[in-house]
């Protein structure tokens, strides 16, 4: 259901679907409002994409009961306040990618112990502090963090990413 212009709020049907299994796109739409809780219901997937919409609201915590994502694309909408320390249940992420949202606050430092974590993009947010320089996020460089000026970490040069 990519890039088809779709508008208004996810319908909360969708998550009832019962042939509905590993994979929810719906990437390039035009979707507001936020991302139900209903979402926590999906517990087969193993990806989730709603980037390139205009989704708003906070990220929903309850995606981490979908306990087989790999792959969390949340970037280009509108999502704003912290990002939920409870993401760090999300024991096989391994691509989270939050990128040009209005997150603020710290970066969990829990989200280190995401051992499979491979890829993580939080450019171009409001989030500030130091970033985790610990386990996992020793492997990501400057790139992953671009564009929030308060955010300062040991790999991220001098003054930070701003």
């Amino acid at each position: 259901m990519g890039e088809n212009f779709l508008n208004g709020s996810i319908p909360k049907g969708l998550f009832i679907l019962p042939h509905l299994s590993q994979k929810l796109l719906l990437d390039g739409n035009k979707f507001t409002d936020n991302i139900p809780d209903e979402i926590g219901k999906l517990q087969q997937l193993s990806k989730i994409d709603f980037s390139h919409n205009s989704l708003s609201d906070k990220i929903a915590p309850k995606i981490i009961q979908c306990k087989l994502l790999t792959y969390v694309d949340l970037s280009r909408n509108q999502l704003f306040d912290e990002i939920p320390k409870e993401i760090t249940g999300m024991h096989i992420l391994n691509y989270l990618n939050v990128s040009h949202n209005h997150l603020i606050r710290s970066i969990p430092t829990s989200a280190t112990s995401i051992q499979s974590l491979t890829f993580v993009d939080f450019s171009y947010n409001n989030l500030s502090s130091l970033v985790p320089g610990t386990d996992q996020f020793s492997y990501f460089n400057y790139t992953s963090f671009l564009a929030n000026v308060d955010l300062c970490g040991p790999y991220l040069g001098e003054g930070g990413v701003g």
